[in-house]
């Protein structure tokens, strides 16, 4: 017979919460390949233990984790996670303070990731060679503190958000909301505000298929001279990247009015009111 944490997992109500890990994963690590832990305060006491590919958290509040390297909170790699209204918070790890996804499926919705910070890239979440769908997802308060993405740092990655926000978020490179590289990024009916960054305070996109469709650009702040809401650089496939899209843009922090800055990248705004907002 199966041993229950050999199967897929389903977390609902529950609390995860004060851990600490030396690696990856402060909280919840995950893996098809290697053990699988966490510390689950529900009704009674479950730890994790075998191979664990798939798992679907409900309604559960996974907080205060440290993770050595990477994942403050959760760390996937080759695996599943489905979230629905749950709170991801007050994560730290060197690389991503929240959710670090390698080679893996993240799905959200409903659900908060806050207050999380890592010292290099990806403060709330780190994408790698993986795919991520969130749905009325906010992610918030986060930093990287030496790199890129403030709050989500990816690469060779998807990403296709829907209905959310991105905002309060910072980074001392570039992408303070999102920062993307080689990867495809779809925002659609999303509000990215009051982000800051070097460059590109609420998106940067480097080599990577960057397309909205009626989102909000709105206080986004940049220390450089280039972009306060958008920067794509090296980026051929961005004809539709601001489509019915509204952008307010604030002064830099060297005092220069920027609107909307595309590097070597190509854009056509449809439907697109740009305006600039003084202090």
């Amino acid at each position: 017979m199966a041993r229950a944490c050999d199967m897929q997992i389903l977390i609902s109500n529950g609390t995860i919460t004060k851990a600490t890990a030396t690696s990856n994963g402060g909280c919840v690590f995950m893996s098809s390949s290697v053990q699988t832990r966490a510390h689950v305060e529900m009704p009674t006491f479950l730890p994790f233990c075998g191979r664990l590919a798939s798992a679907d958290v409900h309604s559960t509040g996974i907080s205060t984790c440290n993770a050595g390297e990477a994942g403050g909170v959760v760390f996937l790699t080759q695996s599943s996670l489905s979230i629905t209204e749950s709170l991801l918070s007050r994560g730290t790890a060197l690389v991503g303070g929240g959710v670090v996804s390698e080679s893996s499926v993240f799905q959200g919705s409903s659900t908060t990731i806050s207050s999380h910070a890592a010292a290099h890239h990806g403060g709330g979440m780190v994408l790698v060679r993986s795919s991520a769908v969130l749905e009325d997802v906010a992610i918030s308060d986060s930093t990287a503190g030496a790199a890129d993405g403030g709050g989500v740092y990816m690469t060779l990655s998807t990403l296709d958000m829907v209905s959310g926000r991105v905002s309060r978020n910072s980074a001392n490179g570039p992408g303070g909301g999102i920062f993307a590289s080689d990867s495809t990024v779809t925002m659609n009916k999303l509000f990215i505000e009051n982000n800051i960054a070097s460059q590109g305070g609420g998106v940067a996109a480097l080599r990577s298929d960057c397309a909205t469709d009626e989102c909000w650009f709105i206080q986004n702040v940049c220390v450089l001279h280039v972009c306060c809401s958008v920067r794509l650089l090296w980026t051929e496939h961005v004809s539709e990247c601001l489509r019915n899209c509204m952008c307010v843009c604030v002064l830099t922090l060297q005092q220069r009015s920027i609107g909307l800055w595309w590097g070597n990248g190509r854009c056509r705004r449809k439907n697109c009111s740009c305006g600039k907002l003084h202090f």
